[in-house]
């Protein structure tokens, strides 16, 4: 099927009325790049909500085999290269390929398949067609996955397209990408002494190796950062939430997704202050009877 019929389905058969008009999707070719290497849009009110590409598919999936292979030396690498791939789709790391082959599956099965297939992007195209009604919106908004960013932002533009969300409602992001002024204000929310240094915390944040946050419109309410060895360790630094917005599980859902992040890995480590301690042991950790840490630091909180 050409892509103009593809479409042409995705967005006059299928599409939520809510969203004809609004939503659409792009693929381009660059007919004279390897392989015909191409990259796929989701434009919402004109601004693309998600974006991938040839070369960003490459280095998700074979990024993952990588570190597959060295998880297990002995796997069969078929198999490994199956979860990569599946991992990196996940992630948003995919190409026009990868988009149409997609497609084919959502256009072969019922909805309730769709909705539940271990494929990012058809969720997404279930999550946008008409035939996902109110009410199921309504409960998929009240058992958000906390491991799955990418879906639950595509979501939420569903959901606040049907008028479904508050002004209030919390979203989720998976970005290195922020102001200085939202991170000083975040920051000073808590008293945290590093607020007091925004442009150094913008160039940290984008070389953190994970970073997850919450957001209440456009304003940052909360974040976790993490750092690995990209194997085996990996430290969690900052988890800090707005107070205004404490007590809403903000905290708990970015350490579950930290959690899912590394949950291949043989330890995650996280500093807790005393008062910090039962929130985090009720999140999974354990305290060590026999280590305490360590700082040579200029911060003062």
């Amino acid at each position: 099927m050409s892509w103009s019929a593809t479409r042409k389905r995705l967005e006059e058969e299928f599409l939520a009325p809510s969203l004809r008009g609004r939503l659409s999707y792009f693929i381009t070719r660059y007919h004279h790049a390897h392989d015909h290497a191409g990259r796929v849009a989701i434009r919402f009110d004109g601004e693309e909500v998600m974006k991938a590409d040839y070369f960003g598919k490459y280095k998700g999936t074979y990024g993952r085999c990588h570190e597959l292979m060295q998880m297990y030396p002995s796997g069969d690498y078929m198999e490994l290269m199956r979860q990569a791939g599946l991992y990196a789709e996940k992630h948003g790391y995919f190409d026009q390929r990868i988009f149409y082959s997609a497609c084919n599956e959502f256009f072969s099965q019922s909805i309730e398949e769709s909705l539940a297939s271990q494929r990012l992007i058809v969720r997404i195209l279930a999550v946008f067609d008409k035939r996902t009604g109110k009410r199921r919106l309504r409960q998929m908004l009240e058992n958000m996955p906390a491991d799955d960013p990418l879906f639950c932002e595509m979501l939420i533009i569903r959901c606040q397209a049907e008028g479904l969300m508050e002004d209030t409602m919390i979203t989720y992001k998976d970005t290195h990408d922020f102001t200085p002024q939202q991170l000083e204000r975040l920051f000073l929310s808590v008293e945290w002494s590093s607020g007091h240094f925004p442009e150094k915390l913008a160039v940290a944040m984008k070389n953190f190796s994970t970073v997850y946050s919450a957001w209440d419109g456009d304003t940052l309410v909360g974040m976790i950062c993490a750092m690995d060895d990209g194997i085996m360790n990996a430290y969690i630094h900052y988890l800090l939430i707005d107070p205004e917005h404490q007590g809403q599980k903000i905290g708990r859902t970015l350490v579950d997704m930290a959690k899912e992040h590394y949950k291949d890995y043989l330890r995650i480590a996280v500093i807790g202050y005393d008062k910090e301690i039962n929130f985090y042991e009720n999140c999974g950790f354990k305290r060590s009877e026999e280590s305490s840490p360590l700082f040579i630091t200029s911060l003062w909180t």
